[in-house]
């Protein structure tokens, strides 16, 4: 029989015993792995009391800290599948994944609540993952133990992070970026956690300062806010890994200088888990790339110019599979290899539109917008679609004008492909988990926004 994740932990505990697992930084709180055992077993128990057997689904819905992975654990030993949510999304949210997913129990900030799903899954399934879908109601891809087993395998050695390392989790536990790099690490390999106190930089150069964890998962515009605040002394971390969106390369050299700290990017989807990482420290300057396919992950290019990756992470269930069991799926991303064996990324084949009876990638407005010296950040958009005529409207982020811009992409494009709108802030809006927020964008372009350079 498979090992299950539950024998991982109990594995891992038997190893490490009293060693710190989880630092708690917001409640104030140090847990030992028998500790954090000792509370996944009483939370089993109540889950137990409250009628969860085998293969029920039990939503998570609490914010980042030691109780979450209690209750992740609990869910575990019980063999029923976790689905974890975003608590900054609300219970409506919560509600319709547990109602999607045929939830027997949804577990929050205030406690549990049955829901009437009684749906019981056979097998090895230990973990579902939703996304929103176009909808409105949450998609969802089914994990077994042994792909959730090997995504964290396959980050650790790629990563080169070892059971000393103390990862800094102030990414949500709960989303596919926070369950490969700081949940399975921790549960599989002893990888400790220090749990953040929240998103203000303050707090989190704080954390890195005092309790010093060695690996922090960020994300992009949280590098860029850090990057341009006065660091109290230099953290002991040893890397920094970026993901959820593209890094500037700008950005990225400015915080090497400040904290004096290299920052690798890493690329994953809900998915497939992990798929490449930059290994290599890039010079100052350098353009950035994903890196590497990581160990285990075959990663190609397909005829469109699309990656599709293949491995024992990535999710199977009514999807493609190769021998040995392995998935596979076709990103919407479009990319290529650099001479370095890196993978380049270069927009979405789902970001193709028709503007006077021409195809254009959306990336490449916003690549012609990212080489203004005044632009940190651009989305461009498709405003309106009538037959073979669409309408561009790009939102930029800096220290530019609409004006200047419009001069920049003049030079840069051909007529038909320059932006009918161009709207300038000084910062992206962002989601709680850091990453743009589409529909504040839109509405930005639909003009419903204050406050902004537009023309």
């Amino acid at each position: 029989m498979a090992t299950t994740v539950w024998k991982h932990w109990k594995s891992t505990v038997a190893r490490r015993a009293d060693a710190t697992a989880v630092t708690d930084a917001r409640a104030r709180e140090l847990w030992s792995y028998t500790q954090l055992h000792a509370e996944a077993a009483a939370r089993a128990e109540t889950m137990h009391g409250l009628g969860i057997r085998s293969g029920h689904v039990v939503v998570l819905a609490r914010e980042n800290g030691a109780r979450w992975l209690a209750d992740f654990l609990a869910a575990q030993a019980l063999g029923a599948v976790a689905v974890p949510v975003d608590p900054q999304a609300g219970r409506a949210a919560a509600v319709a994944a547990g109602t999607s997913a045929e939830a027997a129990l949804l577990i929050g900030g205030d406690g549990a609540t049955t829901m009437e799903g009684t749906r019981r899954h056979r097998g090895e399934l230990c973990l579902i993952k939703t996304t929103s879908g176009s909808t409105g109601v949450p998609r969802l891809y089914y994990f077994t133990d042994a792909q959730m087993l090997a995504d964290a395998r396959q980050i650790v050695r790629g990563m080169d992070l070892h059971p000393d390392d103390v990862n800094y989790a102030v990414i949500p536990l709960g989303h596919s970026y926070g369950l490969g790099n700081l949940v399975f690490p921790l549960i599989a390999h002893g990888i400790s956690l220090v749990i953040g106190r929240g998103f203000f930089p303050a707090d989190i150069l704080n954390d890195l300062r005092e309790h010093r964890p060695t690996v922090f998962p960020a994300v992009p515009p949280l590098l860029r806010v850090l990057s341009e605040t006065e660091c109290p002394g230099p953290p002991a971390l040893r890397k920094v890994i970026s993901a959820g969106g593209k890094l500037d390369s700008a950005v990225r050299d400015r915080f090497r200088a400040k904290l004096n700290v290299p920052v690798h990017n890493f690329y994953g989807s809900t998915e497939t888990g992990g798929i490449c990482y930059t290994r290599r420290i890039p010079q100052p300057g350098e353009p950035a790339t994903v890196g590497e396919p990581l160990p285990g992950v075959r990663v190609t290019i397909n005829r469109r110019g699309a990656v599709t990756v293949t491995g024992a992470a990535v999710y199977t269930r009514g999807n493609r599979r190769r021998d040995g069991g392995h998935g596979v799926v076709t990103m919407s991303d479009l990319g290529s290899f650099n001479p370095r064996g890196e993978l380049v990324l270069g927009g979405r084949t789902d970001r193709e539109v028709k503007v006077a009876g021409r195809r254009l990638r959306l990336a490449e407005i916003e690549s012609a917008a990212l080489r203004e010296s005044g632009v940190d950040e651009c989305f461009a958009h498709a405003l309106s679609a009538d037959g073979a005529d669409s309408r561009i409207g790009i939102v930029a982020a800096g220290r530019t004008g609409p004006e200047i811009l419009r001069k920049a992409l003049a030079a840069a494009l051909p007529p038909w492909a320059r932006p009918r709108r161009i709207v300038v802030v000084p910062e992206m809006p962002l989601t709680a988990r850091g990453k743009w927020c589409r529909a504040s964008l839109l509405r930005l372009l639909d003009g419903e926004s204050r406050g902004v350079s537009k023309d």
